[in-house]
């Protein structure tokens, strides 16, 4: 079903994702608005509004349902099909994510990688392959890749971000701790590891 709402409302949407996900593998049923505010830093008020003008509501006292809460996203955010992902910046952070067997807790799988460094071409982490970054459009284009994670430098994120977007990627996870420029259709979500994603890679 589509339902025009409103962009920041889209915007807002993938940052109450991941702690219901991560409720889930608990073995948890419900989530609370005020769990989200937490996570996200974002008011309860506010997070039951923008819940319930995408057309769910939680319940007085057991919160949201964890399973309708992230299906109801998935399915507004189109993002039911395209939980694969390509990764930009094979530094330490890069690595760490490409070696972090649990990520796929997060809704993406990383199919491949790109870098700059001409001797991390062709080599792979965890099966997953990294290419040079002149392959991304051709490789994006074919594999109809819509989710890009990017954990370069800050001086090449923006460049990276552009190169994401010209080739069809709508949603990108921002590592880079610099604020990126997009156009409105684009989702940017901007993750603090440990804060954000509540994950220890150590683990």
């Amino acid at each position: 079903m589509t339902r025009r709402v409103n962009e920041l409302i889209l915007r807002r949407l993938p940052r109450y994702m991941f702690l219901p996900r991560h409720f889930k593998t608990e073995g948890m049923d419900n989530v609370s608005a005020m769990y989200l505010s937490v996570d996200t830093g974002i008011h309860p008020s506010q997070i039951r509004k923008d819940l319930g003008l995408v057309g769910f509501q939680g319940m007085p006292k057991s919160g949201h349902h964890v399973n309708e809460a992230i299906n109801n996203i998935e399915e507004l955010l189109n993002w039911r099909d395209n939980r694969v992902a390509f990764l930009a910046g094979v530094g330490s952070l890069g690595r760490a994510l490409l070696n972090y067997n649990n990520f796929s807790n997060t809704g993406l799988q990383i199919v491949a990688a790109f870098d700059i460094n001409e001797d991390l071409h062709g080599t792979e982490i965890n099966e997953i392959k990294i290419f040079p970054l002149s392959r991304f459009a051709d490789l994006a284009k074919r594999m109809h890749i819509n989710v890009g994670i990017i954990t370069t430098p800050r001086d090449q994120a923006q460049s990276v971000a552009d190169l994401m977007i010209e080739n069809g990627v709508s949603g990108i996870w921002n590592f880079s701790r610099i604020k990126l420029r997009a156009p409105e259709n684009v989702i940017i979500e901007n993750i603090d590891l440990y804060e954000d994603l509540g994950f220890s890679l150590a683990d």
